[in-house]
């Protein structure tokens, strides 16, 4: 066995070492490696391979560079290795810097694709090996393109657009349900004008939407920031899944979201937030009272959290919104914590707090806040594809444009919602009364030299 298995690496060698280009000496190479065979001519395979990239289209001798810095990594080489890798990262960045020159509409989302297969290639160039060729500084030079073309691409895209959706008939309803009320029945009646999202409809309508169009399941897409940066590379169906659910059929989801928040916020939260601020002057202390009585708010931050709220009622959402987002990360992790979840990790005697868009990708949230709760907070706090709440108030990626924001608007109020619900089931169920979970600190101790109004509700 042993014989004929030397036999047959010696002729798959002789193949790659004098194969012509259509007999794909490369394939028989990549089949050597894997197999970890002809070790002893790994010189010899190298030079071949440097030797055919010469005489191959741009994308094949990019493959063959790329073979050949493998090779030479197998003899040992480490020099040769750099040296491979980085003609690839100059043949891509010669081929963008020709889309650059061209600059038609269809050229920059190529040129930035190409750019970033340079960053990952050049990346892979040890750093002193990188300055004794004299590129360090290109990383930094290719970030900046990155970032261009992303800007450019941006730029080229159109904005479609569908006919007018009448909200009149939605706004005027929302108003009227919450008019002529007292304060608590008003403010009952403005968190439940909407309900959560359901995720079973909202699975099964992006299913039935991708069935109708299934061209749409096979691709990849792109998802860019306001500022060109590409902040995400979605697969299409079948790829990674993303909490749970197939991407291609996540981001279909997440797309619709969207534009429920969006609907829900101009034809009803928006309007009905002024008839309610206009007829029911709440003060901070009535705020404070409603977290006090619901179970879902942590005791030691019942002030902070009504605080929010407070700031949202009076108008100013975009300041309610960067103090409720990491709250919301926060009562994630109390009521995983609670239930016995782990939401921390030690690594050499350092504890450190898990990020929320890993604590959501728990099943264990699906059972403590219900499927429909646990998809709102996945939706509209975590992850690239969606508001991406968290991420942006944690890195100062909201400016000005923000201040008006249908996304600042509706985290208020989810987290109003949020809280208010089981206040009012509190106050009307006495079997609720002591439900209310432990924080991490005393709540007498919590209310230690508190100073508040008097709740008028």
């Amino acid at each position: 066995m042993a014989a004929s298995l030397n036999v047959l690496a010696r002729a798959l060698t002789d193949h790659a070492l004098t194969a012509d280009v259509s007999e794909f000496p490369g394939s028989v190479a990549d089949l050597l490696d894997k197999h970890n065979l002809a070790r002893d001519r790994a010189d010899a395979l190298a030079k071949r391979m440097r030797d055919l990239a010469s005489s191959v289209e741009t994308e094949a001798a990019r493959g063959y560079r790329d073979r050949a810095a493998r090779w030479h990594e197998v003899a040992g080489d480490p020099d040769e290795v750099s040296v491979d890798r980085l003609a690839v990262v100059s043949s891509l960045i010669a081929e963008a810097e020709g889309l650059d020159v061209e600059a038609d509409a269809g050229s920059h989302p190529r040129s930035g694709y190409l750019y970033e297969r340079a960053m990952k290639a050049l990346r892979m160039i040890p750093r002193k090996r990188r300055e004794a060729l004299g590129v360090s500084e290109l990383t930094t030079e290719l970030g900046r393109r990155i970032r261009a073309a992303g800007a450019e691409t941006l730029g080229t895209m159109g904005v479609f657009e569908s006919e007018s959706v009448d909200l009149s008939e939605a706004r005027d309803h929302s108003v009227e349900a919450v008019s002529g009320k007292d304060a608590l029945e008003a403010l009952r009646a403005f968190v439940n004008l909407s309900s959560f999202s359901s995720l079973q409809d909202e699975r099964d309508r992006a299913k039935q939407l991708l069935a109708d169009h299934p061209l749409q399941t096979l691709f990849s897409s792109i998802h860019f920031a306001r500022d060109g940066r590409v902040i995400h590379r979605s697969g299409g169906q079948g790829g990674e899944p993303i909490y749970g659910e197939d991407p291609a059929t996540w981001r279909q989801m997440i797309q619709a979201y969207e534009i429920k928040v969006s609907l829900t916020v101009q034809g009803m939260l928006a309007p009905a937030w002024m008839a309610l601020s206009n007829e029911h002057r709440l003060m901070l202390g009535d705020f404070v009272a409603i977290m006090r009585g619901s179970s879902v708010i942590p005791s030691d931050r019942e002030r902070l959290i009504a605080q929010a709220l407070y700031y949202g009622y009076d108008g100013d959402f975009l300041t309610a919104a960067q103090l409720l987002a990491p709250q919301v990360e926060n009562i994630v992790r109390l009521h995983l914590r609670n239930a016995g979840q782990q939401t921390s990790t030690i690594d050499r005697g350092v504890e450190q707090e898990i990020g929320l868009s890993a604590l959501m990708g728990r099943d264990a949230v699906l059972e403590i806040f219900g499927e429909d709760i646990a998809f709102e907070i996945r939706a509209l706090f975590c992850g690239p594809i969606g508001p991406n709440l968290r991420n942006d108030f944690a890195h100062g990626l909201v400016s000005d444009a923000s201040v008006g924001s249908v996304h600042a608007l509706y985290c208020w109020w989810f987290v109003l919602r949020l809280a208010f619900v089981p206040f009012w089931n509190r106050i009307h169920d006495t079997r609720t009364a002591d439900s209310h979970e432990p924080a991490e600190r005393d709540r007498q101790s919590a209310r230690e030299n508190e100073m508040e109004s008097e709740p008028g509700l």
